[in-house]
């Protein structure tokens, strides 16, 4: 999902990654899904990580909910 509305707004994983603060390589990984191995959702992306990326894609807050859920 976040990279769809990372698409829709033109950003690259690497310009959005400036934007939030946040490392390429982790946006990747959170767009690919991926985890370390047996991990489960407690490894997914923080709260606050989420609310970095909704903020650098000036996302309302109906689908700053859903990048949340």
């Amino acid at each position: 999902m976040l990279n769809e509305y990372r698409v829709a707004v033109g950003l690259s994983q690497n310009a959005l990654a400036l934007r939030a603060g946040i490392d390429a390589a982790y946006i990747n990984r959170i767009e690919r899904g991926l985890w370390p191995a047996g991990s489960t959702r407690a490894h997914a992306p923080s709260r606050a990580v989420v609310l970095q990326l909704a903020s650098a894609l000036v996302m309302d807050d109906r689908d700053t909910d859903r990048l949340l859920f």
